[in-house]
């Protein structure tokens, strides 16, 4: 149990250390990289010690999705305790705390997980990185849906929220640089040919991304099933990159197709089934867990959701980011032995 807790407070507190260092850089510091200047160049993306906002903004995302759901857990349980005894109902009261053999949130891991929530969400929307947001956003509303033990509340929470974004969209309350940013790009999003396509500091960042997709699908074309080779899409990219982009950026910035690209469809269904068994374990340890295990696994669920969205526009396995995502693997493994082994007490 200590060492469950020792392990989520590191990853927790380590994820608040970096939003700290993205606010500094974001808006106290006073300076920071040229091409790091945004809103009207006073302000500059976050990028903690990553040096990049975007994977930095992805590893805050991870982070704080796991202590949201430590979060939502605990806020939750202590309502339904809250709420029993105020209408005289001991039994449920009981069965809501948490039993001497599950571990329980206590309050100084609640306190540092919402703290921590916090300050990442701001860095988070410091770091300026699109990729991020939108996994973010659906990691949200995944976390949404597991969060009631009655799945029949999940559609109708997810349905609030949904409708809340829209008229926060329509009211025009969120502010126009954030609208702005996650609008722009969409009209440089094409599926043809890039290759004639004006260049301009506007869309740079967007035709950039969809000429390394189409160097990637090149390399599916002509390497359907078993691709170029694992790893090999930086050296194989001279021999398909588009005129415009002779440099290979390392990695197609979709990893799917990236994938696609060194490992044929054999590696990608491979990937894809990987990632599929990891979700559907982690959705159902969202009703079997619980307590602290139980918020845990609502984050990791969380987690896997950005995952899935963020790829679609970058690769997250870079800047040590892989190792966190071991991590919480191996969190996700130890939690669904564990929670398996109280069922089976349980049932005793």
């Amino acid at each position: 149990d200590r060492r469950l807790r020792w392990l989520v407070d590191v990853r927790i507190g380590a994820g608040g250390l970096q939003a700290l260092i993205g606010i500094w850089q974001f808006g106290l510091r006073g300076e920071g990289p040229e091409h790091f200047r945004i809103l009207g160049g006073d302000f500059f993306r976050a990028y903690g010690t990553f040096e990049q906002p975007n994977p930095y903004g992805g590893y805050l995302a991870l982070t704080t999705a796991l202590a949201l759901g430590v979060v939502l857990e605990a806020t939750r349980r202590r309502y339904v305790s809250w709420y029993a005894r105020r209408e005289g109902n001991p039994d449920v009261s009981q069965r809501s705390t948490d039993s001497p053999i599950t571990p329980s949130t206590t309050l100084p891991l609640y306190v540092l997980s919402g703290g921590a929530v916090g300050l990442m969400l701001v860095s988070l929307v410091a770091s300026w990185s699109r990729g991020a947001w939108l996994g973010f956003a659906a990691a949200a509303l995944a976390m949404t849906a597991a969060l009631p033990r009655k799945r029949s509340w999940s559609f109708l929470l997810i349905l609030t929220l949904l409708i809340g974004s829209v008229g926060l969209y329509t009211s025009g309350r969120l502010p126009p640089s954030f609208i702005a940013r996650m609008t722009s790009f969409v009209q440089d999003i094409r599926l043809e040919d890039v290759r004639g396509v004006p260049i301009n500091d506007a869309n740079y960042a967007v035709i950039e991304r969809l000429a390394h997709w189409q160097a990637a699908l090149s390399m599916v074309r002509y390497h359907l099933w078993t691709g170029v080779g694992f790893g090999c899409y930086e050296a194989a990219y001279p021999s398909f990159a588009l005129i415009n982009w002779p440099i290979a950026l390392g990695h197609a910035h979709n990893i799917y197709l990236n994938l696609a690209a060194e490992t044929g469809l054999i590696g990608l269904g491979a990937y894809l089934v990987l990632w599929g068994v990891v979700l559907w374990q982690t959705w159902r340890m969202t009703h079997r867990a619980r307590g602290m295990m139980r918020g845990l696994a609502i984050g990791l669920l969380g987690a896997w959701t950005h995952i899935s969205v963020h790829h679609l526009l970058d690769n997250l396995y870079v800047n040590n980011v892989h190792l966190h995502i071991g991590v919480l693997l191996g969190l996700a493994a130890f939690m669904i032995q564990y929670t398996n082994r109280i069922i089976s007490i349980y049932d005793r």
